[in-house]
């Protein structure tokens, strides 16, 4: 089986409210989460505040996700637009 298969296993698990697999997807992307945010925003803790917001927002919403194969770009959309409202408070 090849990763990206297994990660859309896992992603249609957390649909199904399998906490594991949830964690198990996000431990895939949650550096490069942080790495986009603080790109972003440049600073640390604006940077947490934004990953969490999104990692909620996507736990809580993963059944909206239509296409399993999209969870990352998903996930990035999510978190791209936190950021961006982020900014704009500064």
């Amino acid at each position: 089986m090849r990763c990206l298969e297994i990660e859309e296993i896992m992603v249609e698990n957390a649909k199904n409210g399998d906490d594991e697999a949830f964690s198990m997807i996000y431990e895939l992307i949650y550096k490069d989460m942080y790495k986009y945010a603080f790109y972003m925003l440049g600073n640390v803790q604006d940077s947490e505040d934004v990953v969490s917001d999104a990692v909620m927002e996507i736990y809580s919403g993963i059944n909206k996700l239509r296409d399993n194969k999209l969870f990352k770009s998903w996930a990035f959309k999510i978190l791209s637009n936190k950021c961006k409202r982020k900014r704009k408070q500064y």
